[in-house]
């Protein structure tokens, strides 16, 4: 096997893992019985650790270094810049860090359900700040040339900086929140309604299934569950799943986060098949996912 199949065939199988971490997450989020939670945060922090092994493996490394030497083609070229951008930033992460803070987080998930539902935030709290510690932590092993939100930044949008965005926020805030004034003080109430009105959760779900079908949500290369909170998990492009939550008071918040989910959903369906378990069969970045998703979503004010 030559270098670059030998590094193609690392990097298929470090985004395998992914998947498998991925299918694991949305069944705990989705259909895992509460008595699992335990097992499967050990599962998935061995799965962290096994792929983050593989991933900082020495001879990793020695592919990544002998294939930047020579030319290759467009598609290959950007697979190596992006396993060399993750290569470098793994490498200054322990093994075992990595390991407990999936750990750490899917516990922190059983613990947050279990205080929505019952509004008790202090079940959750000790949980939110070991999270808090530990992304500290990870920063300072990551290290940061000017502000510590850049190190977090560059998980989602890579290169981008807050000094790069404090000139946006600034403009919006400069228009935004004299605007909100104004909404607040015309004494405008959103209209509501009726108390005695009920809208079936199977009715929702069926209507909902409709709407994102119209959208172009293929149902044959993904599904809709229902969850916590509402998600969409792009396990590859023909497994895609999306969940939401129903209120039988106010359909809306259901519609609404399923245009939003299924735009998601679109998004990942139309990545190119060719390229999966691969950088460059991914997302671009969150910026790009979350303009699939909010688009769709706002286009109920239009």
């Amino acid at each position: 096997m030559g270098a670059k199949e030998d590094f193609m065939t690392r990097v298929n199988d470090l985004y395998r893992f992914e998947a498998i971490q991925g299918h694991l997450g949305w069944d705990q989020e989705t259909i895992m019985p509460a008595k699992g939670a335990k097992a499967r945060g050990e599962i998935l922090a061995w799965l962290a650790g096994q792929r983050h092994s593989r991933l900082i493996d020495e001879k990793m490394g020695s592919l990544i270094q002998e294939l930047e030497q020579t030319e290759h083609d467009d598609y290959f070229s950007a697979n190596l810049k992006e396993m060399r951008r993750k290569y470098d930033e793994a490498v200054k992460l322990p093994t075992e860090f990595v390991s407990e803070f999936t750990k750490v987080r899917s516990e922190a998930l059983l613990a947050w359900q279990q205080a929505r539902s019952e509004s008790d935030f202090s079940k959750f709290a000790p949980h939110l700040q070991k999270l808090i510690d530990l992304t500290h932590k990870k920063i300072e092993y990551l290290g940061c040339e000017h502000t510590p939100y850049d190190v977090l930044l560059d998980e989602y949008e890579v290169g981008m900086t807050v000094e790069d965005y404090d000139p946006l926020f600034s403009g919006l805030k400069a228009r935004l929140v004299p605007l909100l004034g104004r909404i607040m003080e015309s004494g405008t109430e959103i209209p509501r309604l009726p108390e005695e009105m009920v809208f079936p959760a199977d009715a929702q779900e069926k209507f909902c299934n409709k709407v994102s079908q119209a959208m172009g949500f293929d149902f044959e290369a993904g599904r809709m569950d229902r969850s916590t909170h509402p998600f969409c998990a792009g396990l590859w492009p023909d497994d895609t799943r999306f969940t939401t939550r129903f209120d039988e008071k106010d359909p809306f918040s259901c519609l609404y986060a399923v245009m939003h989910e299924s735009g998601h959903g679109v998004y990942e369906q139309g990545l190119p098949r060719e390229y999966s378990f691969s950088p460059v069969g991914g997302a671009i970045s969150l910026g790009v996912h979350e303009s699939q998703s909010r688009f769709w979503e706002k286009t109920q004010n239009w």
